[in-house]
């Protein structure tokens, strides 16, 4: 990955930006317009099978029909289940995206199994129950 890239979701509008060059400029500009705002996304450095960019707040689904929503915390870029909860009524973490690869390619599978759907601010396939 060379640099940063970001989108954001804009709420009002219900439209989302994508960041353009990861450049200085861009970036400044990027930030200018939605800096503000609580729906910035990273990108993770991995690519679904159609070349997709896998960023925070994606719905991501397996081979297998498991759906996930990837979040970065900590530092790093974590899947949580879209149907399994803790004790606690939060959904269970699943564990880090690039596990998910790397159990993918361990396993003669391949990185096609993996494939962005949605994310939980459009939520156009009612996937993703707000809290």
């Amino acid at each position: 990955m060379n640099g940063y890239i970001f989108r954001a979701f804009d709420e009002k509008q219900n439209y989302m930006a994508y960041q353009g060059t990861p450049d200085l400029e861009t970036l400044y500009s990027f930030m200018f317009h939605f800096g503000n705002s609580k729906n910035i996304m990273l990108y993770s450095g991995f690519d679904d099978s159609f070349g997709a960019k896998i960023f925070d707040g994606d719905i991501i689904t397996t081979h297998k029909n498991y759906n996930y929503y990837v979040k970065f915390e900590k530092g790093s870029f974590y899947c949580y289940h879209l149907t399994h909860y803790d004790i606690d009524g939060t959904p269970l973490r699943w564990g880090l995206l690039s596990r998910a690869f790397e159990l993918l390619s361990k396993n003669g599978g391949h990185i096609d199994e993996i494939k962005v759907i949605d994310n939980i601010h459009e939520n156009k396939l009612n996937l993703y129950k707000k809290s």
